[in-house]
C-alpha cells in the first residue's frame, strides 16, 4: 500500500502471490497488484518468472506523483537457476521491470503470508 495512504481508504494492494488453477503450480511465485476499487470487480496483475521467487514487495511513490498507484515496488528475487538473487524494481502502475540490480549473494525468498488467486481471480489467502 502507498504509504500515504495508511489509515486511509486505498484502491491498491501489492503481495506476493500465485495464480492457481487446473495444473497450476503453488511454487510459482510472482507479484500481485490488485485493485480493489474496480468497480465490484477486482483487477489483478501479474509480475511471474519460471524459477524466480520475489520477497514482499515495498512500494515506494513517486516524488510529485498524483495517483495512489504512481511509483515503484522494491522487491529482493531469488533467481533459483542461477543460485543469486537481485533486487527488482517494477513500475507499480503497469508492474512493468524498470531495472533489476544482481546482488552478489542468494537471498532466500521470506515472507510471512502468500497470496493466490483463483481461476476467477478472486483473493484467497494462506499465511
Amino acid at each position: 500500500v502507498n504509504p500515504r495512504r495508511h489509515g486511509l481508504p486505498y484502491c491498491y494492494g501489492y503481495f506476493v502471490g500465485n495464480q492457481l488453477g487446473p495444473g497450476a503450480d503453488p511454487m510459482r511465485q510472482g507479484l500481485v497488484k490488485v485493485s480493489l476499487c474496480a468497480g465490484g470487480a477486482t483487477n489483478v496483475i501479474f509480475w511471474q518468472r519460471d524459477g524466480h521467487h520475489p520477497g514482499e514487495p515495498i512500494f515506494v511513490p513517486r516524488p510529485g506523483g498524483t495517483s495512489e498507484d504512481d511509483g515503484v515496488l522494491l522487491s529482493p528475487v531469488l533467481d533459483g537457476a542461477a543460485e543469486r538473487s537481485y533486487l527488482l524494481v517494477l513500475d507499480a502502475q503497469t508492474m512493468e521491470q524498470l531495472a533489476a540490480v544482481q546482488m552478489p549473494l542468494a537471498m532466500p525468498s521470506d515472507v510471512h503470508g502468500l497470496f493466490w488467486m483463483d481461476d476467477a481471480h478472486e483473493l484467497l489467502v494462506h499465511v
